[in-house]
């Protein structure tokens, strides 16, 4: 409940429209975009403070002194361009509408090498906003992909999402072995709703990699869809100005 209620008091609109200057999309579930072709729109994750307020109150976290019903400290990671960019940008606007509900957030700006240790060992215990590790929602993904390899054992020695789920686990060891796409899909749905249901890695925005060049040099560059996540791709494609 308290991770639901935290979930649907983040704006999401707002920070796509506003911090992002609506050239991002809403991210429901991470790892799943909505501009897929699988999306439905009964995944959404709707904005609503007070059915928020009032699950926290349910959840045995009323309005104490100061206004305040518990603390959390949230850090932003370097993998979606660290704090003091966009991503830290929205993370100063999430820690904001957390604290109107009574969550008196912290913003943690130290750097990745203190950090990074806790996700390995998987001591890490405060939320943290991050592409995580490929579980991002890039539509060059397939939704068919294995998915949550960082959310498992599988990841152990390196970096994780600071969860190992056995469900999570056992799903991707599934689906990296099923022959059938459609089986895949099927697979990959279930975690979706899996994810969805428990709140473990809600997300907020997409935002597209900027990447600019001289227009004296190149007439046009249409790049096709990049899972890796760098900038430059289909050099083949680019069209020289005459």
């Amino acid at each position: 409940m308290v991770r639901t209620a935290m979930s649907i008091a983040i704006d999401k609109e707002t920070i796509n429209d506003v911090i992002v200057d609506g050239l991002g999309w809403l991210v429901h579930v991470n790892a799943f975009s909505i501009r897929s072709p699988e999306w439905d729109d009964k995944w959404n994750i709707e904005y609503d403070p007070e059915a928020a307020a009032q699950m926290l109150d349910d959840a045995g976290y009323p309005v104490a002194s100061r206004g305040i019903r518990f603390q959390v400290d949230m850090y932003v990671t370097p993998h979606v361009g660290g704090a003091t960019g966009t991503a830290g940008e929205i993370q100063a606007a999430v820690g904001a509408m957390w604290d109107s509900l009574g969550i008196r957030t912290s913003l943690v700006r130290h750097g990745y090498p203190v950090w990074r240790p806790t996700v390995v060992d998987r001591s890490q215990n405060q939320p943290f906003l991050s592409a995580c590790g490929g579980t991002d929602a890039r539509d060059s993904v397939p939704w068919d992909f294995p998915k949550g390899v960082v959310f498992t054992t599988l990841s152990r020695g390196g970096f994780s999402c600071a969860m190992e789920i056995p469900y999570v686990l056992e799903n991707y060891l599934r689906t990296a072995g099923e022959l059938d796409k459609a089986q895949r899909i099927a697979n990959n749905t279930e975690l979706l709703e899996y994810y969805r249901h428990w709140r473990l890695n809600s997300g907020i925005a997409a935002i597209p990699e900027p990447l600019v060049w001289n227009p004296n040099s190149i007439e046009s560059w249409e790049m096709r869809a990049n899972a890796a996540g760098t900038h430059i791709v289909s050099l083949d494609l680019i069209k020289p100005a005459q």
